[in-house]
């Protein structure tokens, strides 16, 4: 409750290249917001993703494909708001943690797949004259994720705390 006043901004850097599409680069975004009033707090987001695709001659037409994509934030708030924390789970690939297990007013995510596609059945596939599947191109991956969030002081533990009464891992 109470009054205050927000302000965001956004600067991205090719931001047709995230690490989750098949353009090929490097792409950055840096989002800051903050409020001032009532409520007064300052969070800044940071990403980085990058993607690369080659056929080297040794692969007899195969692709091989690496994508990797960071994000790390911080809360800055005497008193954070509870909405501002950064939760991390299964929604940030990071599979095997339940949806929001882990908050804090820090918080970091990195993830990276490599990719060998076959150069095989890459065209789509016609089954009939209007429908049309995606080429199959079987192929082999292995991916990476990681994430850490952190309470940095008494004050971001007890927003975590009033998150709500779910367990929650806070460090």
């Amino acid at each position: 409750a109470g009054r205050y006043a927000r302000l965001a901004a956004t600067f991205e850097l090719r931001p047709d290249v995230s690490g989750d599409f098949v353009r090929n680069g490097v792409g950055a975004r840096l989002h800051w917001e903050g409020a001032a009033g009532a409520l007064d707090w300052q969070r800044v987001e940071l990403r980085v993703a990058g993607r690369r695709a080659w056929t080297p001659r040794a692969f007899a037409g195969a692709t091989l494909v690496a994508a990797a994509r960071g994000d790390a934030g911080a809360l800055v708030a005497d008193a954070p708001p509870r909405q501002q924390l950064f939760e991390l789970g299964n929604e940030q690939n990071l599979f095997g943690y339940a949806y929001k297990e882990f908050a804090g007013d820090r918080a970091a995510v990195a993830r990276g797949t490599l990719m060998l596609l076959s150069p095989w059945w890459r065209a789509p596939l016609r089954v009939g004259r209007a429908f049309v599947l995606p080429g199959i191109e079987p192929g082999v991956s292995i991916g990476l994720q990681g994430g850490w969030a952190d309470a940095s002081n008494a004050a971001a533990r007890a927003a975590v705390a009033r998150l709500d009464p779910s367990p929650r891992r806070v460090p």
